[in-house]
């Protein structure tokens, strides 16, 4: 049982309210009655009904069979037809509209509600179907590879856009007057027909064979056979295997080109990621000795006192000069007093251990932080080790 919505077209008043008040116990929607032919077809885009009961003697100029033609014409809402004429005429003229059920008058609730479920799930059955060959008509024509639908007595009955440029065949020279046979053929096809023939259900599923085309010439083409669930039908889809060998070509092509761009990319990440290492360097270490320069140090200060304070520990911070270092640059040259600041860097850095701090604050001026001191004996002691 479902909630349908159900027009009602009579032009009887009684027997409408009498049909409308049954729909309405039956659990459907009768949301109105309309007696003439012409306000029917008005009313249908109000009222938008599942489903129309139509008495084929209506009020107004046209009958229901007319008023079902229009209604036909711009939708596709199932009617079923209530009369109390049986006559052969009126039967043709009401068959000719595609009706969903022809109930005689009088009629049982139970027939009705019988009709008009029938009528329902024949009409939804109906739209999922088109639906569905609509999708498979979508796929059908833009699938990119030439298809045929092939039947049972080898006839094809569709092809889509891609077989009329690989054929040279217009599709109405085609569907329903030639036969698979006549473009396809090769020796496994052969083969697997045997001499009595059969329909392309009989070929394997995936094969190459020659096409022939329009012009008489042949091409290598990748056939794919496919049975349509349900029936004896086919699809065939053919590939050009020229297109496919070009196709990989380009691929591989495309795949070296890609190997290339990737390993050039590559590269040059890595030499990016090594200036930019290179310019923080740069950035904080002297140029001369490779020390933390002052912006270094002043980080590393700033680490120092986080430490001290989080671990209630003692760091040093020591400042060193050389003696009469002008004196070198003087008598000496600077290249010598250049080879003496490296020398003097390096020492200081030997003496130190691995999580202190050597830095050149600029001239002949470094810097010591001594992490992690445990008393202040132990700066004497950090003293005495920078000096000798």
């Amino acid at each position: 049982m479902t909630n349908a919505r159900i027009l009602i077209a009579e032009d009887e008043a009684i027997v409408a309210e009498d049909l409308r008040q049954t729909l309405v116990e039956l659990g459907y929607d009768a949301p109105s009655v309309v007696h003439d032919g012409e306000e029917v077809v008005a009313k249908i885009g109000e009222l938008r009904p599942d489903l129309i009961l139509m008495d084929i003697s209506l009020a107004g100029n046209i009958d229901g069979i007319k008023t079902a033609e229009k209604i036909h014409a711009r939708s596709d809402i199932p009617i079923i037809y209530l009369t109390a004429h049986a006559d052969d005429d009126t039967f043709q003229r009401a068959k000719n509209t595609d009706p969903f059920a022809y109930l005689l008058k009088p009629f049982d609730p139970t027939r009705l509600e019988y009709a008009i479920e029938l009528a329902l799930c024949k009409h939804r059955l109906e739209a999922k179907l088109k639906e569905s060959e609509s999708w498979y008509r979508t796929i059908f024509e833009s699938s990119g590879n030439a298809m045929m639908i092939v039947e049972e007595n080898d006839t094809i009955s569709m092809v889509n856009k891609e077989f009329e440029r690989l054929s040279g065949y217009a599709k109405e020279a085609v569907e329903n007057r030639k036969s698979w046979t006549e473009f396809l053929m090769g020796n496994e096809l052969e083969e697997q027909r045997g001499p009595k023939g059969g329909g392309a259900h009989c070929v394997p599923p995936h094969c190459e064979t020659l096409f022939f085309c329009r012009e008489e010439n042949a091409k290598i083409v990748y056939a794919n056979v496919k049975m349509i669930p349900g029936t004896r039908r086919c699809i065939v889809s053919m590939s050009d295997i020229s297109d496919i060998k070009e196709a990989d070509k380009e691929i591989r092509k495309l795949n070296t080109e890609l190997v290339r761009v990737n390993s050039e990319l590559k590269r040059e990440i890595s030499e990016r990621k090594n200036v930019e290492k290179k310019l923080m360097h740069q950035a904080n270490h002297d140029s001369l000795t490779g020390l933390p320069n002052r912006e270094l140090l002043i980080d590393r200060l700033k680490q120092a006192f986080a430490f001290a304070d989080r671990h209630e520990s003692l760091f040093a911070l020591v400042l060193l000069d050389l003696d009469n270092f002008k004196e070198i640059n003087d008598t000496a040259g600077h290249l010598a007093g250049d080879i003496l600041l490296k020398d003097v860097a390096l020492r200081l850095q030997q003496c130190m251990r691995q999580y202190d701090t050597v830095a050149r604050l600029g001239g002949d001026e470094f810097v010591v932080i001594a992490n992690d001191i445990k008393d202040f004996h132990d700066i004497d002691k950090l003293d005495e080790q920078v000096r000798s």
